[in-house]
């Protein structure tokens, strides 16, 4: 949802990206055109009007970062996440979601395999308690599988897990 904030000064609209604003604004009206809606504002400041736009908006891949050994998400994955729900559903068009954990090379292959499920499904887990229909999901373990060994600076960013909206294998 993208949402227009219009002021009394000529050419000074300003497009954002606000969920919150845009659930402030009243039913919608008739489309402008296909696939955008335009809404009327229910509060306005003076000299200010909102308004909210639906558009046909792709939810983009991200990736969440984890600690050596470990599947837990820290407070700005978690923030991240709310943005990744928020975007999947409001998304009706995708109807599957690839959620594929990593590791860095330091353990043995099973190890890395189970570490990185236990990445994929920890995301999974925290979109599905945001509202994200785990029927939508497909999750890959891939452990250490394409990382570079030998490049200990690397091993940090081989730490993930990416969420995927177009990756399902149908798409």
């Amino acid at each position: 949802m993208a949402v227009a904030a219009c002021t009394d000064e000529p050419d000074a609209a300003v497009l954002v990206e606000d969920p919150v604003l845009a659930e402030e604004a009243t039913e919608p009206a008739a489309p402008i055109e296909p696939g955008v809606t335009a809404r009327a504002p229910a509060r306005m400041a003076p000299g200010v009007a909102v308004l909210a736009i639906e558009t046909e908006l792709e939810c983009p891949t991200e990736a969440i970062f984890f600690e050596t050994d470990a599947a837990a998400l820290g407070p700005e994955d978690e923030r991240k996440l709310d943005r990744v729900a928020a975007c999947l559903k409001g998304d009706e068009e995708t109807e599957r979601v690839e959620i594929t954990g990593r590791t860095d090379p330091r353990a043995s292959e099973p190890y890395n395999e189970a570490l990185s499920r236990r990445r994929a499904r920890a995301v999974a887990e925290a979109l599905r308690e945001r509202g994200v229909a785990d029927a939508r999901f497909e999750i890959r373990a891939m452990g250490e599988q394409g990382v570079i060994e030998g490049a200990p600076i690397l091993w940090p960013a081989q730490r993930h897990a990416i969420i995927d909206p177009e990756g399902a294998p149908d798409s």
